[in-house]
């Protein structure tokens, strides 16, 4: 038999059953909001040195009027940075994925609402 080892359990989530409460989800959100804002502005401002605004930011201001598809409109390396920040509070305070799926949700939805102007 074959034992496949995933990156949610790589990342200690987990899968059955008992749900977590809404405190342990509340508190989880809380920690992984705060670690991904942190983190997240200071990677935004690397990105808007003068090297990494000419190289890679600049693809994210190509849009100059606000819209939520500004959100995901950059360069590749961009996207990368950026998607670390919401995988570090996961990675270091695991939770269970309904937690996990709620989260990567919250993220998109917020994401899109900043860039609508």
């Amino acid at each position: 038999m074959v034992y496949h080892t995933t990156v949610y359990q790589m990342m200690g989530t987990r899968m059955g059953l008992p749900l977590p409460s809404v405190n342990e989800v509340a508190a989880q959100l809380l920690v992984y909001s705060l670690m991904e804002d942190y983190l997240s502005y200071w990677i935004h401002r690397l990105l808007h040195t003068k090297w990494g605004y000419e190289k890679i930011h600049r693809v994210h201001h190509e849009f100059t009027a606000p819209t939520g598809f500004a959100m995901s409109y950059s360069h590749w390396a961009e996207n990368l940075a950026l998607s670390v920040p919401a995988l570090v509070g996961p990675s270091i305070v695991p939770c269970h994925i309904t937690t996990h799926w709620l989260w990567f949700t919250f993220r998109l939805i917020e994401g899109i609402n900043i860039h609508s102007g």
